[in-house]
Formats: structure tokens, sequence, C-alpha cells
């Protein structure tokens, strides 16, 4: 084990020295998609709820389903996908910043690695269509000292 320490370098690279000083802007980037996700997850969890409260008022068939969303529609102020598209495309847009940000350190790229994986382990496709993967290459060039 002590060994393999011998590959190590002996200081960090310049670029990763330099990138310490100032605070990563990934972890900013985290934290704005983390807020977006509880603003959307709460906004879709109140539609839900007026959608159970409106069943349970109206009935669950489809002759009912006029009344249920007039119910949900005037609770809300209006239509149950304009009160969700807002936080949506927040969040949408929280994810492309996310995608589109270079980690300046090993602990951020590390942090954006898992954030990802967390957003693919919860099933979201967004990011299958964003640039991310090319993101973690530049990082991963700077930290170990190449260019990028």
């Amino acid at each position: 084990m002590i060994a393999g320490l011998a590959v190590l370098p002996a200081t960090l690279p310049a670029p990763v020295l330099a990138a310490t000083a100032e605070p990563d802007p990934i972890f900013a980037a985290i934290q704005v998609c983390i807020t977006a996700q509880q603003n959307a997850d709460e906004a879709y969890a109140r539609v839900n709820r007026l959608l159970a409260s409106a069943r349970e008022r109206f009935g669950a068939g489809d002759d009912q389903r006029r009344a249920r969303h007039a119910f949900v529609e005037r609770t809300l102020g209006c239509d149950e996908d304009a009160y969700t598209d807002g936080p949506s495309a927040i969040l949408w847009d929280a994810y492309h910043n996310f995608a589109d940000t270079v980690p300046t350190t090993l602990a951020g790229l590390f942090a954006m690695l898992i954030f990802a994986d967390g957003i693919e382990q919860r099933g979201d496709l967004v990011l299958d269509d964003m640039t991310i993967l090319s993101r973690f290459a530049t990082a991963a060039e700077i930290l170990g000292g190449g260019a990028a």
C-alpha cells in the first residue's frame, strides 16, 4: 500500500493550488439545484394533495374529471400545469447551469460526480442531453495539471 504512494506527485499541480484559493462554483450550482428541486417537489406535492382532495369531494370517475380540475384550478388560481411549469423551468435551468459548470477543486469534482449520480438514481433523464461528461473531463485535466 505504501509503495502505491510513490506514484503520487510531491506537490499538487499549480492549477489545483490556484483553484483552491477561490470557492469552487460547483457547490453553488449544486445548492441551486437542490433548492430548485425542493421547490418543484413542493409544487407537485401541492397539486397532488389538491387532486386527492378533489377525488374525495367529487369522485374519481371520468364524469367528475371536469369538477375535479375546476376545483384544483380555483384553489391554485391557475391550471395545475401552469402552476408547476414555473418551478419546473427553474429546475431545468439549474440543472443546465450545473452541467455547464466546471469544478475547480478535486472535492468539487467528486461532489459533481456524486450529485450527478444522485440525479440519475432518481430516474431523472435531465442530464442525458447535456454535455456533463466533457465538464468532468475538463475538470480532471485541469486538476491533474494537464491542459484543458
